[in-house]
């Protein structure tokens, strides 16, 4: 094998060279591993400080999610049948899962609404000459009809006190738009 070097006035130089420094990078340790290990310090300094202060912020976001969470696990299928068979029961809360979050009443018309839940414990219409709902409503608004259905004591939301619950379905233009709980 010929090792000489071809007729050139400087010297072609032996690879692995860098072709913009020229220097050699043969000797040249470099770091193949992945992720590189700086972002694998951070990682563990991340993780650490996630562990930390995981008293500090999970302890809070458990106390506000586990109402909802047994809520829903405690939820039993809507049944027309059972809704109106009972009054002010656990049965009802429990139904009232399905109505509110199910789509079951959406777009209904009073009179549907009606032959599905029965006849409701107070109507409120909204109008110009009183001046607030009977619960509080998010659609307190001129020409909204609310309807309430007792569902009994309320059983997840830990406020001071016994407090009752209701289902509050509101019609805009003679069809449901909301359905809701409304805690009293």
């Amino acid at each position: 094998m010929d090792t000489a070097q071809p007729n050139t006035p400087w010297p072609l130089p032996r690879w692995p060279v860098d072709l913009d420094t020229g220097l050699d990078v043969s000797k040249v340790r470099r770091d193949t591993s992945w992720p590189p290990r700086r972002w694998q310090r951070i990682g563990c300094w991340s993780a650490l400080a996630v562990l930390i202060t995981s008293p500090c912020w999970g302890v809070p976001l458990f106390c506000i999610s586990l109402p909802t969470v047994l809520e829903w696990s405690d939820r039993v299928p809507f049944d027309p049948d059972a809704w109106k068979a009972t009054h002010d029961s656990e049965k009802r809360y429990h139904m009232s899962w399905d109505l509110m979050h199910g789509g079951i009443l959406k777009g209904k018309t009073p009179s549907e609404v009606e032959e599905l839940l029965g006849e409701p414990m107070m109507k409120d219409t909204f109008r110009s000459d009183r001046a607030l709902p009977m619960f509080d409503s998010p659609h307190a608004k001129r020409g909204v009809e609310t309807w309430y259905y007792s569902l009994g004591n309320e059983l997840y939301d830990s406020g001071l006190g016994p407090s009752g619950a209701v289902l509050a379905v509101d019609f805009r233009k003679d069809k449901v738009f909301d359905v809701r709980k409304v805690i009293h």
